[in-house]
């Protein structure tokens, strides 16, 4: 099992740059930047964590192939890959729909388009000159103009079934958005109908998960510092990913936030054992135990999503986890 943290774009760089020092320090494997609508880019974001670290890789997750060319998406990923020597990590999605609206796009033919994208990356990425032609995106005659360093791992952020089975198709690996372990039993079925498909070999292949990431020597304070984020992670919840831990819209319609200063009456609504089924929360003991089910359930990386609030105490997660949870797992 590897381990990496996601460093949200809310936060300024010069926090960024602590953070991720401490993160590589704690032992962790990789540091993630992420893409919203209203805050900071991703490149100055993964520029920063590369200058204040030494080994640890640097990911992003997820951008879209609708805002930015894959082509421009992938020399700004080889340029950062440059400047860290080789240590870049990166996972396309087809993005948030209600971001997107806000700059005027919405999905069309995401599975293709996510598709198309990862193909032209990859070609570019290879060091060849590029002409493509496809139903989503079109590139000619293009050379990537210096040395990327080597070609980075492309990961597909998704949780529906037919993007699972494209990744499975063409990805390196997949990003999960906080699955669940029982949403686990449906992720490994539909990637294994992208292998055989394609008549894929499935070693190698990366499958990462995102969850909400908190540990306190208090077990009641680390859930507490998760419930507050859970209302953000229902606003794109699945029906199926409901019907897999058996529950229906209904349930979860008081967690739901009306706008986002409603995200404190919504998540005064999140019951105890709702904080289990979506997060990794409790004492060391307590994390390890549900690491471990997620371990055997197929997950190679868990992602952290680390509330950063002040309040929430991040610097204590991030030094329990590096002194006692993920040495259980190396």
């Amino acid at each position: 099992m590897k381990f990496g943290v996601t460093i949200t774009p809310d936060i300024d760089l010069k926090r960024t740059a602590k953070l991720a020092k401490m993160i590589e320090k704690c032992g962790f494997d990789s540091i993630w930047s992420a893409e919203r609508a209203e805050q900071r880019d991703f490149i100055p974001a993964m520029i920063t964590m590369a200058r204040s670290t030494k080994k640890i890789k640097i990911g992003l997750g997820c951008t879209n192939p609708y805002l930015r060319h894959p082509a421009k998406t992938a020399l700004a990923l080889a340029t950062v890959n440059e400047f860290s020597k080789g240590r870049v990590l990166f996972a396309l999605g087809a993005g948030s729909l209600e971001a997107l609206r806000v700059y005027g796009y919405d999905w069309v033919k995401p599975v293709q388009t996510c598709r198309e994208a990862i193909k032209l990356m990859k070609a570019l990425l290879g060091g060849r000159e590029v002409n493509f032609v496809g139903e989503t995106a079109a590139l000619k005659k293009l050379r990537i103009g210096f040395d990327p360093k080597g070609v980075f791992p492309i990961y597909l952020g998704c949780r529906r079934p037919m993007m699972l089975k494209m990744a499975a198709q063409t990805a390196d690996g997949v990003l999960l958005d906080n699955a669940t372990l029982e949403y686990m039993n449906y992720v490994n079925r539909r990637l294994q109908i992208g292998f055989k498909s394609a008549r894929r070999d499935p070693s190698g292949f990366e499958i990462a998960n995102m969850k909400l990431f908190a540990v306190s020597e208090d077990r009641k304070e680390a859930k507490l510092r998760v419930k507050r984020l859970l209302p953000f992670y229902l606003i794109s919840i699945t029906d199926r990913e409901l019907e897999a831990i058996g529950l229906s819209r209904k349930d979860i319609e008081p967690m739901v936030m009306k706008s986002p200063e409603d995200h404190i009456r919504a998540s005064a609504a999140v019951p105890e054992d709702f904080v289990e089924k979506f997060a990794v929360a409790g004492t060391p003991e307590d994390c390890i135990r549900t690491i471990m089910a997620y371990a055997g359930a197929g997950v190679t990386t868990l992602l952290c999503d680390i509330p950063s609030k002040p309040a929430d105490k991040p610097e204590e997660t991030l030094r329990l986890a590096g002194e006692h949870v993920l040495p259980a797992f190396r």
